[in-house]
């Protein structure tokens, strides 16, 4: 496949992570627009868009990369470090 026949795909994240048959596959997603816009207290609606898989050692390495490209836009003031709403970290309330 050349250069040219590449398609971008724009997304907001990651939605949904998980190992299946020895697979890592991760659901790329977008916020979907809010008729009215957002209004105090609901959530963000997401649409899946796509799914990555990948090896465990390929997300290992993909998150390497990643964690360190973070690390220059965070030195660098582009990026500052904040704590993600515990509906965003992908960690279920009590």
């Amino acid at each position: 496949m050349s250069e040219k026949e590449l398609e971008a795909l724009y997304i907001d994240g990651i939605g949904n992570i998980n190992l299946t048959a020895g697979s890592i596959r991760c659901d790329l997603v977008s916020v979907v627009p809010q008729a009215g816009g957002e209004k105090a207290g609901e959530t963000r609606q997401f649409k899946r868009q796509a799914s990555l898989v990948m090896t465990p050692q390929g997300l290992y390495q993909s998150a390497t990369v990643l964690n360190n490209f973070v690390k220059q836009l965070e030195e660098s003031g582009i990026l500052k470090k904040t704590e993600m709403p515990k509906e965003e970290t992908g960690k279920k309330k009590k």
